[in-house]
C-alpha cells in the first residue's frame, strides 16, 4: 500500500462552511478561490504511511482578528465538516 495525503480546505462565512481547494492522491486537485467573506479556513487532512491506520487531522490555517464573529459563526453553522 502506498502512502496517502489527501486533504480539503473549508471556509467559514456568512453563509455556513464552504468547500474550497483539495488534493487526491489520485492526482485530482481542484483549485477554488477563498470566498472574500470568510472568517476561518480549516484544513481536513487523511493521511497514512502506507502500513497503519489512516490519521485524520483538522488544522486551522486562516482565522479573522473577530473573534466575536468566528465564535458566533461556529454557534450557527458548528464545526467544520470532515468530509473528503
Amino acid at each position: 500500500m502506498a502512502a496517502s495525503n489527501e486533504w480539503t480546505d473549508y471556509h467559514l462565512t456568512l453563509q455556513g462552511w464552504v468547500r474550497g481547494s483539495e488534493r487526491r492522491d489520485t492526482g485530482q486537485s481542484m483549485t477554488r478561490p477563498t470566498p472574500q467573506d470568510r472568517v476561518l479556513t480549516v484544513t481536513y487532512k487523511e493521511t497514512c504511511n502506507g502500513y497503519g491506520p489512516v490519521h485524520e487531522s483538522q488544522d486551522t490555517r486562516w482565522e479573522s482578528d473577530d473573534t466575536k464573529r468566528v465564535e458566533e459563526l461556529l454557534g450557527e453553522f458548528g464545526p467544520p465538516p470532515k468530509v473528503l
